[in-house]
Order: structure tokens, then sequence, then C-alpha cells
């Protein structure tokens, strides 16, 4: 490959990763279908408020008229879980050279027109080993293909981005919605025992201002309850949802009266240190993190990795340093400082010194008051939950620990987190040691919420503390569970499920499925897949005896009721569950009804050998010449190549 095209690849993916997680900027459109429940979009959330308001009368429109012991339920979900794209100024969408539309999320970068435009000042820059103006222009140019979500003064989008939106149940929903909806967050379990006309999906503006959000969602709870006929309904936040509950609570804490449960899931009620850390521009661009051990964290067992680490190395160290510099400079102007979701991402901790760096000049007097009122939201987030627990509203939060933060943030490993979001924030105080230590065994809660001395709220392994939560008796832990993985997660799906549906669930007591401390898992697709499958061995055995032999016959279902019991009880460890889900593909191997794992063939032995050659290669330069790159070294020959070479073949 061509060194300029892998140099911008790594610049680009590096980029995109950073803002991967913090997803699109979308802003809402300028049309809209009045039909009462049909699928919107506004210019405002005041719009919003007001159009939402006007749809509070008429008659309810559930099967139950309201009259059945089960409140409607609303999700509101994460960062770029809203369908966004971009309009031209006919209100058509408009489509890149690839013919691809461009959306606001997932998060839009052509990155073939990328690397083109970067292609010859890049070449420039590698030939000459001088700067030659290309870190101005690259940092630029990167900077303007994420400009679809560039944020104004006034704190909204720029840029004509139409958030879809659903003013209507589940029931309602065409089958492209439907499956957007249950792709999101997988709750469709929920709309089979409660009526899918019982759940709503608020799609809001990921990166909007979130205190209108709030008014917006404020106005949504009151027309589900005119469409549904029932005077209470579930919240459920999820993620960045969390930012929308308090400023909600915040806002309007008569909202109490309207609302049956909460269930909280991985929220990020004070923020996450990443995004602290991106304004703080305090990223992991110090010598042995990014020569050395920042793409591997990010691509692990992937030699594309230390293609990254060996690649970056033709630039000069002080113009790749120049270069990420610059460039996160401009993506925090275009976007992160005038943006007021973001900004209730940033850690209340941090707030007061950000605001102060970024907010404190004429032009973004606006947008110091906005975002002073969310951290207000911030600081009496937990008083405020409290409060809210006080009237009678029945709050659970599920929360994932154990994963470090990624290693993007500098801080990567000062937090226990769930990768995403450290867990002070999503837990709402459960006290945390760092990651690979234990809370020791002569640890005393210093300030617990939970005074029963019956009561055990400290993780088997001994590394979280629930007592000092603000929840300590309706709190859910699931052990290293990324934030990202969460949805796949069937258990927690479960839980949430059955704590809107299930109203004998009333703490971490109730269900002996549910203890408070369960474990991470990744079982998409094996409960609709892989067991119905085993299932039909069996029901073919039964119809047709001998269809297969004995032995299978005994081993699928013995694997099944494995799965059976993995698929209900949260105290199945992780290493169990990919144990029964080996059982039970081996079984189906045995049926014929899966191919075998193939064994390694040339091109995978090919691919091992690559991966550690260049994994060798790229150890092996950073431990001979250290952080530079290749002209810094001088004339020196490229000894540390050659010896990973030798060990390779050793």
């Amino acid at each position: 490959m061509n060194a300029y095209h892998e140099i911008s690849k790594t610049i680009a993916s590096l980029l995109a990763i950073l803002f991967a997680f913090l997803g699109t900027f979308g802003i809402l459109g300028n049309t809209f279908d009045a039909e009462r429940g049909s699928t919107i979009t506004y210019t405002s959330w005041q719009e919003d408020v007001d159009t939402l308001l006007s749809m509070c009368d008429g008659e309810p429109l559930t099967a139950c008229k309201g009259n059945c012991s089960h409140a409607p339920s609303i999700i509101i979900p994460g960062i770029g879980q809203s369908d966004a794209y971009l309009y031209d100024e006919n209100n058509e969408i408009i489509y890149d050279t690839n013919g691809d539309p461009v959306t606001g999320w997932p998060l839009y970068v052509n990155s073939d027109e990328l690397i083109n435009k970067l292609a010859a000042p890049l070449i420039t820059a590698i030939a000459t080993q001088k700067d030659n103006g290309f870190t101005d222009y690259a940092s630029e140019t990167i900077a303007g293909a994420f400009a679809i979500n560039e944020t104004g003064l006034d704190g909204l989008p720029v840029n004509n981005v139409h958030i879809i939106k659903y003013y209507k149940s589940l029931a309602q929903c065409n089958e492209v919605d439907s499956n957007f909806i249950l792709n999101a967050i997988p709750i469709k379990g929920y709309a089979d025992k409660a009526g899918a006309d019982h759940l709503y999906f608020f799609a809001y503006n990921s990166f909007g201002d979130v205190l209108g959000i709030a008014e917006e969602l404020y106005a949504y709870i009151q027309m589900v309850m005119a469409q549904t006929g029932h005077d209470k309904v579930n919240l459920v936040p999820i993620s960045l949802g969390g930012t929308v509950f308090n400023a909600l609570i915040e806002l309007h804490p008569e909202v109490s009266q309207d609302i049956e449960r909460v269930v909280t899931i991985i929220p990020a009620l004070d923020g996450s240190k990443i995004v602290s850390d991106v304004y703080k521009k305090e990223l992991s661009f110090e010598d042995n993190m990014l020569y050395r051990d920042l793409f591997p964290s990010l691509m692990p067992d992937d030699y594309l990795a230390y293609v990254a680490n060996l690649g970056i190395r033709f630039l000069p160290k002080q113009v790749l340093s120049d270069l990420l510099d610059k460039t996160v400079d401009k993506l925090l102007d275009k976007i992160l400082i005038n943006c007021p979701n973001m900004w209730a991402l940033v850690a209340s901790e941090d707030y007061p010194q950000l605001a102060a760096q970024y907010l404190s000049d004429a032009d973004h007097e606006y947008l110091k008051d906005r975002t002073f009122e969310y951290y207000q939201a911030q600081l009496n987030s937990r008083a405020n939950i409290l409060a809210l627990k006080g009237t009678g509203v029945e709050i659970f939060n599920i929360v994932d620990y154990g994963v470090p933060l990624y290693s993007i943030a500098r801080s990567w490993d000062d937090y226990n987190a769930d990768g995403i979001i450290h867990v002070d924030s999503t837990s709402m105080g459960a006290h945390t040691c760092l990651i690979d230590q234990t809370l020791g065994a002569d640890y005393i809660p210093s300030a617990p919420l939970c005074h029963n001395p019956l009561h055990n709220h400290i993780s088997p392994d001994n590394t979280l503390d629930a007592s000092t939560s603000v929840l300590p008796e309706h709190s859910f832990y699931f052990y290293k569970q990324n934030h990202e993985s969460t949805a796949r997660n069937n258990i927690i799906m479960n839980l949430a499920i059955d704590l809107l549906y299930d109203k004998s669930i009333t703490d971490i007591y109730s269900d002996e499925r549910y203890p408070q401390f369960m474990y991470a898992r990744n079982t998409r697709g094996f409960f609709s897949n892989e067991v119905p499958d085993a299932e039909s061995i069996l029901s073919e055995e039964l119809a047709a005896p001998g269809t297969y032999d004995y032995q299978l016959i005994a081993d699928t279902q013995a694997a099944l009721d494995k799965a059976y019991h993995m698929e209900q009880y949260g105290t199945v460890t992780t290493e169990e569950v990919e144990l029964i889900k080996a059982e039970v593909y081996d079984c189906l191997v045995r049926a014929g009804k899966r191919t075998p794992p193939k064994p390694d063939d040339g091109e995978e032995v090919a691919h091992q050998y690559l991966y550690k050659f260049l994994k060798a290669a790229s150890d092996g330069m950073y431990e001979y010449y250290g952080p530079i790159g290749y002209s810094d070294i001088g004339e020196a020959e490229f000894w540390a190549i050659k010896d990973a070479y030798k060990f390779v073949n050793e």
C-alpha cells in the first residue's frame, strides 16, 4: 500500500475513534406531518413542545383505553440512536459522490474524499520531512469532514440535518421504524407483554440543547398519557438519555406525578471523564501511548494497529504532534465548544474550569448561561433523584463496571468505568477502586446510604461498594460489561423488561434471577438462532426416531438445559456463558446444522505471521528508537526491524 494512504487512514481512524463515541451532531429539520401519531421532524424544540401539547386531545389509541395495570414506557435513547440525514434547501436528502446519504448518524466521514484531499500535501510532507503548511491544511480538511456537525453560538447545529421522531407508539410504526427502534434497544419482550401500543421511543437531537430536549420530553410524556389513556408512564433513560432525565427532574419536579417507574441504564448522570479530557485537550498523545499502546488498545488482535504504529513514523514527531493538536483545536472550535449536549457530558467537577476557559467571552454569554443551568441540574441530580423517589416513584439503576475508559483519554486508567463513562457517574455514587486493584480486606465504607448491617453491597470481586450510591437497594451491576455491548447482554434486557412490567420486583432481593451483582456476556442472536436450531434437533428426532444418534440427543438436551438456565439467571458467569454457547454450537455442528470452525488455513497462518511480525517490528522500533519519526533517527540502520524479523523466525 502507498505510505500516504496508510497514514491518511491512520489519521482518519484516530479521529473517527475519538469522535465515534461522541456520535453525531444532528439538527432538527423543517418539515413535518401534523397527523396525530405520525413520524415528524421540526425546526426547534419550542415548536416540538407546542405540537406535542396540541396532540393531547382525543380518545386513547390503546386497546386497553388506559384500563390496564401496565403504564406505557418511554425509551430515552443514547447518543446517535436517532436517525439523522442532511437535507438540501428543497428538503431532500443529500447524497455523496458514492451515492450514500450524508448522515448525521451514523457518523459521516467520506474517507475516500478525505484521503484524496490529503494525498498531495502528505506526500510533500513525507518527502521533505517538513511541515510546509501540511498541518494547517490537513487539520482544516479533517475538521471540514466533520463540518456537517458544526454548532453555532446559539448552541444549535448550523446545518439542515433532520432528526426523525416518533410521536406515536410502536404499534403505529411501520416495519422500518419498528425495526429501527427495536434494533436501538432490543426490548421487544416488553411490547409482547404489555402491548406494542404501550412502548414509545423518544428520538431527539443527541447534540442539541439538553434543556430544550427536556422541555420536549415533558410535553412528550403528556402526549403519551393522552394517547394511551394512562395517568402515569415509565421512563428508560439510556446513557446520554441520563442527561435529559437530569434536566427533566430539575426543570419539572412536578413530573413526579406522571411517573410510575424509572429504569436508568448506564446513565451519564455526571458526564464522562473522556469528554472532560477532550475539552481539556488531555488526550493520549504522549510518547508511549501514541507510538506504542494507543492503536493496539483500540484495535486489539488486529495487525493494522501495528501498521498504524509504524505508519505514523513516516512523519517527523513534531509534525505529527502539531497535526493532532491543531486538529483537536479545530474540532473543539467548530463543534464541541458551542454544543450544550456535549457540555452536559462534561463531569461536574471539571465544568467550572472549562467554562471559564471557553465560555467567558461576550460571544459565549448565552451558552455559558445555558450550560451553567444544566451544570446546576448535574450538581442537584442525586438530591433530585432522592426527592423523586420520596414522592413514590420507583427508581432502578443498571450499571456496567470493571472496564477501563478507552485509552484515547489521558485519564483512562484513573477510573473504574464501562469503557465510556466512569462508574461514579452511572452508579450515582458507588465507591470503586482502580482497575486491577481491590478495595482491600480491611475496607470500611466511608459514607454508606444503606445502614442495615445484614446487607452486603460489596461486589464479589471486591472492587465496588454499592452502599455509597444513592440507590443501594435498587441498583444492579454487571462486571466487565462494556458500555457499547450492553444491549447484547440478554440479562440486562430481561431485567429492564421485568422491572417495567413486573411490579413484584421491588429491589435487589425480589428475584433470585437478578442479584445485585451479575456478569458481562454477549448473547446477541444466540437465543433467536442457535437455541431454536438446537431445539429442532430434538423435535426432528421426536418426529422421526433414529434421525440422530442417542449421544447427540442426550448432549443437545443437556446443552439446552444449561442454555435455558443461562437465559434466565444473571448469576451465570461470563466464562460459563461462553462454555454453554460452545456446547450448543458443537451439537449443531454434529447435527449438520452448522459448519465446524475452520482449521488454520494458509491465509490464517499468514495473518498470524503478519501480526507477529508487525507487532515485533513496532515494539522493536519503540524499544530501539523511542517515540520519533523515521527521519528523526538519522542515518542509523533499522536494526529494530531486522531484529524483529529474526525474532519471528526463531
